[in-house]
């Protein structure tokens, strides 16, 4: 299932990549339906290890939490602004996200988009799930919106 989510910043790109290149950012999410968050920066992006309240339909699998890790990569595309590689893994489900993140000037801020696919790899009901898995995923790349125009604002 094809997913795009879009968030705007009032804070220039550098500021915003910095943020989402820094553990501690990432970290201060550990609040409300995430249970747990450890990141680290690489080269150029973070991997961040997560675990957030499993929904009703995955627990007989997961337990209360889902168990996931995110990568993401951001490079230099030229007029301040940097796009690269997003997946998420989740932990003991044949579920992934694949796509590409992108950090670019939005008038006095900066836009941060995410697009790629949801995959669930489950014969016959993989696309169903998807579909219910969809909008739980949106909810958790939203939770960034709130958490970085908080931190933006502290900065």
């Amino acid at each position: 299932m094809h997913i795009n989510t879009q968030h705007h910043f009032d804070a220039s790109p550098a500021a915003v990549r910095a943020m989402l290149m820094d553990p501690k950012f990432w970290q201060s999410l550990a609040v409300g339906h995430v249970n747990h968050c450890d990141a680290a920066q690489t080269a150029d992006g973070v991997q961040v290890d997560l675990g957030v309240q499993a929904p009703a339909e995955a627990k007989r699998l997961t337990g209360e939490t889902l168990n996931a890790t995110l990568e993401a990569a951001w490079k230099p595309t030229g007029d301040n602004a940097w796009s690269g590689p997003v997946a998420i893994a989740v932990k003991g489900l044949p579920a992934s996200f694949s796509g590409t993140s992108t950090i670019t000037p939005d008038g006095e801020g900066t836009s941060v988009a995410y697009e790629g696919d949801l995959t669930i790899r489950l014969p016959l009901i993989g696309p169903s799930l998807e579909a219910k898995a969809a909008p739980y995923l949106l909810g958790v790349l939203d939770a960034q919106q709130a958490a970085g125009t908080l931190w933006l604002a502290r900065a």
